[in-house]
């Protein structure tokens, strides 16, 4: 399987399943800002956990093998990784905090012919800041340069209650960011 054969696929199943979700990673910032090349779908999926085996089941049901160990790293709240073909679903069940609004943030978006829902712009730059590797801050200059409206405001004012939720240094990474510019 192909990425362009997941993202129907996935959209498919989380809309038929009534799922309340959202994609980020490469995906989205290829929406909003300048195309990039990815293998994978990063999805965060905000559900009840007595709702896990649902969800399991539904992703059996398509080609998926989600184990028991991956089930308890799921209800832990991370991130699995569920390869399939030549690409990979990553999915993580959304948290109290930043995921819950940047869920109500996020906007549907077509890609591929099919309609996703897609973290904002703003919200991709909060997650990328709290991952940081070299492709995620290359992600996050492409969004400063491509996003006319971005609000930098939004992620500024969020950046201290996810260093704290997170330990991450975000405010420092931030600022790490705009000197580049």
């Amino acid at each position: 399987m192909t990425l362009g054969e997941l993202i129907p696929l996935i959209a498919r199943l989380l809309a038929a399943g009534g799922y309340r979700y959202f994609t980020f990673g490469g995906v989205g910032v290829s929406l909003w800002g300048r195309p990039r090349t990815t293998d994978d779908l990063d999805v965060v999926v905000c559900l009840d956990r007595s709702e896990i085996p649902t969800l399991v089941a539904d992703l059996n049901r398509v080609g998926f093998r989600v184990t028991r160990s991956l089930q308890r790293k799921l209800r832990e709240g991370r991130v699995i990784q569920l390869p399939i073909g030549a690409t990979r679903l990553d999915v993580k069940l959304g948290a109290a905090g930043h995921d819950m609004e940047a869920l109500e943030r996020a906007e549907p978006a077509s890609f591929e012919g099919f309609e996703l829902i897609v973290a904002s712009p703003e919200d991709l730059v909060l997650y990328k800041l709290q991952t940081w590797r070299t492709q995620d801050q290359a992600d996050i200059e492409n969004l400063l340069a491509n996003v006319k409206s971005l609000d930098l405001r939004y992620i500024r004012s969020r950046l201290a209650s996810l260093e704290t939720a997170t330990g991450h240094p975000l405010r420092e990474r931030w600022r790490e960011i705009l000197r580049r510019r």
